[in-house]
Protein backbone atom coordinates (compact mmCIF):
# COMPACT_ATOMS: atom_id res chain seq x y z
CA UNK A 1 0.00 0.00 0.00
CA UNK A 2 2.92 2.36 0.63
CA UNK A 3 3.97 2.01 -3.03
CA UNK A 4 0.53 3.08 -4.28
CA UNK A 5 0.51 6.00 -1.83
CA UNK A 6 4.00 7.08 -2.94
CA UNK A 7 2.86 7.24 -6.57
CA UNK A 8 -0.51 8.84 -5.84
CA UNK A 9 0.88 11.58 -3.57
CA UNK A 10 4.39 11.91 -5.00
CA UNK A 11 3.41 13.19 -8.44
CA UNK A 12 1.13 16.22 -8.11
CA UNK A 13 -0.75 17.25 -11.22
CA UNK A 14 -2.40 15.37 -14.04
CA UNK A 15 0.06 12.55 -14.74
CA UNK A 16 -0.80 9.59 -16.96
CA UNK A 17 0.93 6.23 -16.98
CA UNK A 18 1.00 3.63 -19.75
CA UNK A 19 2.35 0.20 -18.87
CA UNK A 20 4.54 -1.05 -21.73
CA UNK A 21 5.78 -4.29 -20.20
CA UNK A 22 5.81 -6.20 -16.89
CA UNK A 23 7.72 -9.37 -16.13
CA UNK A 24 7.82 -11.34 -12.90
CA UNK A 25 9.09 -14.44 -11.21
CA UNK A 26 8.71 -15.68 -7.64
CA UNK A 27 10.87 -13.12 -5.83
CA UNK A 28 11.48 -10.45 -8.50
CA UNK A 29 9.64 -8.35 -11.05
CA UNK A 30 10.34 -5.54 -13.49
CA UNK A 31 8.17 -2.91 -15.16
CA UNK A 32 8.62 -0.51 -18.07
CA UNK A 33 6.19 2.42 -18.15
CA UNK A 34 5.67 5.62 -20.12
CA UNK A 35 4.75 8.60 -17.93
CA UNK A 36 3.37 11.94 -19.14
CA UNK A 37 1.73 15.10 -17.86
CA UNK A 38 0.69 16.08 -21.40
CA UNK A 39 3.77 18.13 -22.22
CA UNK A 40 6.59 16.16 -20.60
CA UNK A 41 7.22 12.48 -21.27
CA UNK A 42 9.39 10.06 -19.31
CA UNK A 43 10.33 6.40 -19.41
CA UNK A 44 10.33 4.62 -16.07
CA UNK A 45 11.99 1.29 -15.30
CA UNK A 46 11.40 -0.38 -11.93
CA UNK A 47 12.88 -3.52 -10.46
CA UNK A 48 11.04 -5.07 -7.52
CA UNK A 49 12.30 -7.54 -4.92
CA UNK A 50 9.71 -9.40 -2.83
CA UNK A 51 9.95 -10.87 0.67
CA UNK A 52 8.85 -14.39 1.65
CA UNK A 53 5.23 -13.19 1.95
CA UNK A 54 5.21 -11.76 -1.59
CA UNK A 55 5.29 -8.13 -0.39
CA UNK A 56 7.56 -5.53 -1.98
CA UNK A 57 10.80 -5.40 -0.03
CA UNK A 58 12.92 -3.21 -2.32
CA UNK A 59 12.30 -1.03 -5.38
CA UNK A 60 15.06 0.14 -7.69
CA UNK A 61 13.69 2.89 -9.93
CA UNK A 62 15.34 4.30 -13.09
CA UNK A 63 14.26 7.26 -15.26
CA UNK A 64 16.65 7.11 -18.22
CA UNK A 65 16.77 10.07 -20.59
CA UNK A 66 15.65 9.54 -24.19
CA UNK A 67 18.45 9.48 -26.72
CA UNK A 68 19.02 8.64 -30.34
CA UNK A 69 21.19 5.74 -31.39
CA UNK A 70 24.45 6.39 -33.18
CA UNK A 71 23.83 5.98 -36.93
CA UNK A 72 26.34 3.10 -37.09
CA UNK A 73 24.11 1.01 -34.78
CA UNK A 74 20.62 1.68 -36.18
CA UNK A 75 20.65 -1.48 -38.34
CA UNK A 76 21.29 -3.60 -35.21
CA UNK A 77 18.14 -2.75 -33.25
CA UNK A 78 14.37 -2.37 -33.53
CA UNK A 79 12.91 0.81 -32.03
CA UNK A 80 9.63 0.73 -30.08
Amino acid sequence: MDYVRFNAEGFPGDWHLKVERVGAETRRAASWVEISDGSTHYVGLCFFDFDEDGLIELITDFWPPSSELPSARIHLVERY
